[in-house]
């Protein structure tokens, strides 16, 4: 549960957006602002910003016992040694080792998903993990489909490949599923890591996924006249790699808006896009025929209007797959676009200018 002040008014500045603790897997990934009065929206840039704090993406490590194989779930070994790639955390569960975007976490030394973290599957809306030799990471989802992770290195056995020399296997990791359950609402999922055999410096060697967009809850008894409040909620992109396979992209958060009475100049514009998946270049040169692969785009997020709201605009775009110079299925696919919707009532728990306390005071003699 998070406990939200109701404000009588508020002025929020572009100069200093307001933004959230990012999820740690007990708390944050939220920014909620419920004001009973009016709102006034200064500047021209983002007002409040929720990018990049939701949940988190999958991490690389060093080795790779599930080589060669398909497995959409697998269990592999202690951290740090011959353990492969995670998927990303989601509305599923969370796996033993994530990226936060600044840093690798190990969250425990048990395996956080049935059947285990490793694999290609994406649980719930986070990324799959990509396999084989080099596979790319699935993008994280929200209000669409997460892209899919490019195919494995071109030196791979099985199916030949159709761009370099070689051949290579398409198995990189899968999208999220959408979570499109009106009344509930979620963090972006996190972009699955890419296949890191080799190793390396870190994180470019390990493949990490980008982190999902957070949740933006915004109401206000009414808005300035002539404003304009800009949100973000948006994925955190793959990190780029130069030997390894590379993460998908987190998916847009969600963006929940409520005005009750908005002047008709104001406006507000939302932004819930999904993360790139992570660029591939070999070694920095750029050479023909390693594949690879790159990672999967993370999918657009959700806004929701509710009520009279302000006019709005919601941008919603999936995130796009990783750049490889092979081209072909070395590159993955892009992330959907999100959902945009009216919903005819409020989601259980938001909230509402039209709540407010109301407090007397009388004497008794």
């Amino acid at each position: 549960m998070i406990l939200v002040p109701q404000y009588a008014s508020a002025t929020v500045a572009s100069g200093s957006p307001v933004t959230g603790a990012a999820w740690d897997g007990e708390t944050g990934g939220v920014v909620a602002i419920d004001v009973s009065g009016l709102t006034t929206f200064t500047g021209t840039g983002t007002h409040i910003n929720a990018s990049a704090i939701g949940f988190r993406g999958g991490y690389g490590d060093n080795g790779g016992t599930v080589d060669g194989s398909t497995q959409y779930a697998d269990v592999a070994g202690a951290i740090g040694s011959s353990t492969d790639t995670t998927k990303g955390e989601g509305i599923a569960g969370t796996p033993r080792h994530v990226w936060n975007g600044l840093a690798s976490v190990v969250i425990s030394t048990t395996q956080g998903y049935p059947g285990g973290d490793y694999g290609r599957g994406a649980p719930g809306n986070a990324g799959g993990g990509g396999i084989g030799h080099n596979s790319g990471g699935g993008g994280g989802a929200n209000g669409g489909i997460g892209g899919r992770g490019g195919a494995t290195y071109s030196g791979e056995s099985g199916t030949t490949y159709i761009v370099g020399p070689g051949s290579a296997r398409d198995v990189g990791g899968f999208g999220g599923a959408p979570f499109t359950t009106a009344g509930r609402m979620i963090l972006g999922g996190g972009g699955g890591a890419g296949d890191a055999n080799g190793g390396g410096l870190e994180p470019a060697e390990e493949g990490p996924g980008g982190v999902g967009g957070g949740i933006i809850f915004f109401s206000s008894g009414t808005i300035a006249a002539g404003q304009n409040g800009n949100f973000l909620a948006n994925g955190g992109n793959g990190v780029n790699g130069d030997a390894e396979g590379t993460g998908g992209g987190g998916a847009g958060g969600t963006v929940i808006l409520r005005v009750g009475t908005p002047a008709h100049t104001a406006r507000i514009n939302a932004t819930a896009i999904g993360g790139n998946g992570g660029n591939f270049d070999f070694n920095g040169n750029g050479s023909l025929g390693h594949c690879g692969s790159s990672g999967g785009g993370g999918s657009g997020g959700v806004v929701r209007y509710l009520g009279a709201t302000a006019p709005a605009s919601a941008v919603l775009t999936g995130g796009a797959r990783g750049n490889h110079i092979d081209g072909g299925f070395c590159l993955g696919t892009s992330g959907d676009g999100g959902l945009s919707a009216v919903l005819s009532s409020q989601p259980p728990g938001n909230p509402g200018f039209d709540c407010f306390p109301n407090l007397t005071i009388s004497k008794i003699s």
